[in-house]
């Protein structure tokens, strides 16, 4: 039970790490993402107040499924056990992987945007500065693609150690 809780601490805290750093950067970019797009948290934030709260709200949710999801088949059903010091790096690829995703997501929305091929929502549009459209377009779609690419690379990781499981028990 020690080895899964320390699966699931890594995961989360990998995680909310991730999500710092990811919106220390996105913050950055496009406040508005944070200030318009999510519900209000501080009356006049900066973008490193921003990184630091929705970087931790955003994401230890996600770490704690991967966590405990991680665990189960890292530790469970009788197959010989992967201790949590073995997907230290594995984790970390995860997040390497979400970052490269929404790093590509974000420059191809910039692009798409730049050649009209895509738009921001009229809802956003009107809450948002014209000006600042592309840079809201880019941020939501770096965070999209985060989230579903972080979360493929965590399904692949989850059945891959499933997998050497099997294989160690063979």
């Amino acid at each position: 039970m020690k080895e899964a809780l320390k699966i699931v601490a890594l995961c989360v805290l990998a995680a909310i790490l991730y999500g710092i750093a990811h919106d220390m950067v996105t913050a950055h970019i496009a406040l508005e993402y944070f200030t318009i797009a999510h519900a209000p948290i501080l009356p006049d934030p900066t973008a490193v107040q921003m990184a630091l709260i929705w970087g931790v709200l955003a994401t230890w949710w996600v770490g704690l499924i991967l966590g405990i999801m991680l665990a189960l088949a890292a530790r469970s059903f009788g197959r010989p056990p992967i201790p949590a010091s073995e997907l230290r790096k594995p984790v970390a690829g995860v997040m390497l992987v979400a970052a490269i995703g929404a790093v590509l997501a974000g420059a191809a929305a910039g692009g798409l945007y730049a050649l009209g091929a895509i738009d921001i929502s009229p809802y956003w549009a009107e809450e948002i500065a014209p000006g600042r459209h592309q840079r809201f377009v880019i941020v939501a779609w770096a965070h999209t693609a985060s989230y579903v690419v972080g979360g493929l690379a965590g399904l692949f990781l989850i059945a891959r150690t499933w997998r050497i499981r099997g294989a160690l028990a063979a």
